[in-house]
């Protein structure tokens, strides 16, 4: 059987330099042909990017998270008993509370 190229120039691909170029050697000139390392640079430094991203939305949603959890339980009101001296604590608020100690009804400290 005989081959289709036979009289012909043989046909190049396209970004492959001839075989008799005086460039193919040349270390500035890119050639296919030559085998290169990757190049990782990109992608190291996208996914280093993502993983910040990662826990800065993490650090972001817990911290709002447990703002709003434990919010309540910070933001107390001070009373002071005028009968028996007792300082306690209600929670946000409370205008008026009982005291613990005798019962005597309070309003709560304004500073």
């Amino acid at each position: 059987m005989r081959s289709r190229s036979r009289g012909r120039a043989p046909a190049l691909r396209p970004g492959r330099i001839p075989p008799e170029s005086p460039w193919l050697g040349h270390p500035f000139v890119w050639n296919p042909a030559v085998p290169t390392a990757p190049d990782f640079t990109i992608d190291v430094i996208v996914y280093g990017l993502l993983v910040i991203g990662l826990f800065g939305i993490l650090w972001v949603y817990y911290d709002r998270r447990d703002r709003a959890l434990y919010d309540a339980d910070r933001r107390k009101v001070t009373f002071h008993c005028i009968r028996c001296d007792h300082l306690y604590t209600q929670p946000a608020g409370t205008e008026t509370a009982d005291c613990p100690k005798c019962g005597h009804h309070n309003v709560r400290l304004k500073f």
